[in-house]
């Protein structure tokens, strides 16, 4: 999972930023997501990979991400989206 994540957004800054930038970053990300976690990263990652799939806008312009959906969680959905964002307090 995070091996993608690096993956995508290098590939995703090199449409954004100068190639020797780019490079720098990915290599500063890769270094501390792959080869040194924080040591709550896996239990963040289970909360990740816990949250319901559901088709989201994302909003990153601002100081604070906002996520939005047109679609109705149903009662399931709406507790596995609250336990799984329980898991990644504090934030």
């Amino acid at each position: 999972m995070i091996e993608r994540y690096c993956d995508e957004l290098a590939a995703a800054l090199m449409q954004l930023a100068p190639a020797d930038w780019t490079q720098q970053v990915d290599a500063l990300t890769r270094a501390r997501l792959l080869h040194s976690p924080h040591g709550d990263q896996a239990r963040w990652l289970a909360a990740v990979q816990s949250l319901p799939q559901v088709a989201a806008q994302v909003d990153v312009r601002a100081d604070t991400i906002t996520l939005s959906t047109d679609e109705l969680l149903d009662a399931g959905q709406r507790q596995a989206l609250a336990q799984g964002l329980r898991g990644l307090m504090p934030w």
